[in-house]
């Protein structure tokens, strides 16, 4: 059973959403499942995309780091660079990209949201972070200049060497996200819909 589906939506706009169990850990099967969604999508490019986890309370947890750390170097690497592919597929596709936040979203799970034009999240109750540092591992490069990109370099410095959770009053502060709503997925999905009927 795949973890990612791909649903064609009225007016042009392509939901792509994220559903690989408690938490929606980026297991390989995950990182897979989007890999060939995105490759889908580049084929066939919709007028607008928004990425979401459904009703999870979680949008992803990141890695699944109780299988992929017992990965031999080779397999880790793979697994790394088809995760990076889904990234860079997102930002190189030729339309608007949304993403809605509507649960926690945390190392992996955070930056997979960081490849997406625009980030909708839930106003209150929401946790973002980027933890690795705790764990003895540095954000990758990448990661790091994407959320400079998206907030400030001073921003992206602060959260990936600090590892403070942030909420979605202080994403919107820092031009993380660019709206905040009670419902994130609707909330995206109708900004996907007004991008999708641009001529």
């Amino acid at each position: 059973m795949s973890t990612v589906q791909l649903d064609a939506l009225d007016g042009g706009v392509t939901r792509l959403r994220l559903s690989s169990g408690r938490g929606n850990p980026l297991t390989p099967d995950a990182v897979n499942d989007l890999h060939e969604a995105v490759v889908t999508l580049s084929a066939a490019p919709p007028r607008a995309l928004v990425i979401d986890a459904g009703d999870s309370p979680i949008f992803s947890g990141g890695f699944a780091l109780p299988i992929i750390a017992h990965f031999e170097r080779g397999a880790l690497r793979t697994f790394l660079g088809t995760y990076v592919d889904v990234l860079a597929g997102v930002l190189r596709l030729p339309c608007p990209s949304v993403c809605a936040v509507n649960g926690h979203a945390v190392a992996g799970g955070f930056i997979l949201t960081l490849a997406a034009d625009f980030r909708v999240m839930r106003a209150s109750g929401l946790k973002l972070c980027l933890p690795e540092v705790d764990l003895g591992v540095p954000v990758p490069a990448g990661p790091q200049a994407l959320l400079a990109a998206r907030t400030s370099a001073q921003h992206s410095l602060r959260l990936c060497t600090t590892a403070e959770m942030i909420d979605g009053e202080e994403a919107l502060r820092i031009g993380l996200a660019d709206r905040l709503a009670d419902d994130a997925n609707a909330a995206a999905l109708a900004l996907a819909q007004a991008l999708a009927d641009k001529p």
